[in-house]
């Protein structure tokens, strides 16, 4: 009965999400019928002659306006529906789980590894448990495996048992390898005795996550895969989350680029924070996600960028953060990356920022931009930046102010001009909303179709805010990290009527284990 009990919420729950949706699909496939058949009837007829034209017309005009926010809800649905998919990937039920990973959670119920020691009394029913459930004596026989992949997780030095235990249980399925230095380890060393456990199952590896030092990262790379080895990697992240000076990177880079043609054939994803790999490297072919983050200063010079958007025309994420870009005044390619949903490009200014911009015709059409305020004014040009914005169809806009103290002076300032009324979520980090007037939002065209705004950081009055926004389209706003200075008591409590309703959520950083599709992100 207790199980009943628990599964019926999420029972309920799916039938009406199902009965809902099958309902929706019936309607939507009515209404496509009729619109034809509304269509079909008009070319026919003179509409002159009825005499309910023009209130009929007036009604398809107010639909044809609904369906613009209908569709933006309806991505939404859609990527709500892929965060299910992806949890649902890795959230799998007990009897769904491998035969070898059910004999090895077995076997932990006589060791202290699933009970504090200090409690004694579950042992004896976990074990028991264990020991006489038919149950689960059925699942070890009969269930078949549909785990996608087993994770390795380490973030000790003496981990080759782990590993061992890894390789030993996860039967023949691909292994994901995470990696994390511990800096307070006084024998790195013992790093590589689990590269030895792993090399003769390397063929199992479809991704590597590496978090630590460039020097420890070489060290790993070399001993894991000798030269010419065969690679099946999909995924390759690598953070210095150390911080290593840069005259360090050289080791890391000779290492990484001999080993670089064994990943060309199945890398799809690669992620690097901290050091930079040259972009006519052979690894920037076929990609899906490709992210960068130098941490070198100044910004790191690249070139080629338009060769890898040839060689990766199917990519959905690209990141090119702190980034210049060599001139080439006689390349005109333009490419189309039509998959591109999410395209970063923060601390990149003026002239690198059109280049790489120019470069691209056309993304896909849930394109989301983000960019950065500079320091210095005369790095800045908001009419190219509003241009391009309009000319790539942005739907998704992230500007971040370096300083800390953005105004919103370049995004709303005036009341001409639609290059941004396609955008229909805005994202705003480090900016202040301490002195905007009434009815800021609503008295502009520039964000005639925004209906989410996402606050990262920065300083927020909340009754400026509110009445600033009041009147807008905006319906949903998210805030994290956000001052909100002290505000007098009779500005706190507002009618019930104003609108957006903050909420809180958290937002991943950039290149630290965030989705590859996902936005809005920190910068590390």
């Amino acid at each position: 009965m207790q199980t009943e009990t628990i599964d019926d919420p999420y029972l309920s729950t799916f039938d009406r999400w199902k009965k809902t949706y099958e309902r929706f699909t019936l309607a939507l496939d009515s209404l496509r019928k009729e619109t034809i058949g509304l269509d079909a009837i008009i070319q026919q007829a003179d509409m002159r002659k009825w005499s309910g034209s023009e209130e009929a017309l007036q009604y398809v005009d107010a639909v044809h306006e609904s369906l613009e926010t209908r569709i933006s809800e309806i991505r939404g649905i859609h990527l709500t529906l892929g965060t299910v998919r992806n949890q649902s990937r890795t959230l799998v039920p007990f009897n769904r789980l491998p035969i070898e990973t059910i004999v090895y959670i077995l076997s932990l119920a006589n060791t202290e590894c699933l009970v504090d020691l200090q409690d004694q009394s579950q042992r004896p029913l976990l074990q028991r448990l264990c020991r006489t459930s038919r149950y689960l004596r059925n699942i070890v026989i009969r269930a078949p495996s549909l785990w996608t992949h087993v994770d390795m997780i380490t973030e000790r030095a003496d981990a080759s048992d782990h590993g061992k235990s890894c390789v030993q249980f996860s039967g023949r399925l691909p292994l994901h390898i995470h990696i994390f230095e511990d800096e307070g380890s006084t024998r790195p060393y013992q790093y590589f005795s689990l590269a030895a456990v792993l090399r003769p199952c390397i063929g199992r590896i479809t991704a590597l996550h590496i978090k630590g030092s460039a020097q420890f990262a070489a060290g790993f790379l070399s001993l894991l895969w000798k030269e010419g080895t065969s690679s099946q990697v999909q995924e390759f992240y690598f953070s210095d989350h150390m911080v290593t000076s840069p005259p360090y990177y050289n080791n890391f880079f000779s290492t990484f680029e001999a080993r670089s043609t064994m990943f060309e054939e199945n890398l799809r994803r690669f992620k690097m924070h901290g050091p930079f790999v040259p972009l006519n490297s052979s690894v920037y072919r076929g990609l899906t996600v490709l992210k960068l983050v130098p941490s070198e200063s100044p910004p790191t010079m690249i070139t080629h960028i338009v060769d890898v958007f040839v060689a990766c025309p199917d990519l959905c994420s690209l990141s090119l953060v702190s980034v210049e870009v060599e001139a080439h005044p006689d390349e005109t390619r333009r490419v189309a990356l039509p998959q591109l949903e999410v395209l970063d490009l923060r601390l990149v200014f003026g002239a690198s920022l059109d280049a790489i911009l120019s470069r691209i015709s056309r993304g896909s059409d849930n394109l989301a931009l983000n960019v950065s305020i500079p320091w210095d004014p005369d790095n800045w040009s908001e009419d190219m930046l509003r241009r391009h914005i309009k000319d790539l169809k942005v739907v998704r806009l992230l500007s971040e102010a370096p300083t800390g103290r953005g105004t919103l002076s370049w995004l709303f300032g005036g009341t001409s001009g639609d290059e941004l009324s396609g955008v229909r979520e805005l994202a705003l980090v480090d900016y202040e909303m301490v002195d905007l007037p009434d009815n800021f939002i609503s008295n502009t065209r520039r964000f005639s179709g925004l209906h989410t705004l996402h606050l990262l950081r920065g300083t927020v009055n909340r009754a400026v805010f509110h009445r600033a926004f009041f009147g807008s389209a905006i319906r949903t706003v998210w805030t994290e990290g956000s001052i909100w200075p002290r505000e007098p008591q009779n500005q706190i409590h507002q009618p019930s009527e104003l609108v957006p309703l903050m909420m809180e959520r958290e937002y991943s950083v950039l290149c630290q284990g965030e989705g590859d599709l996902e936005w809005p992100v920190y910068t590390p």
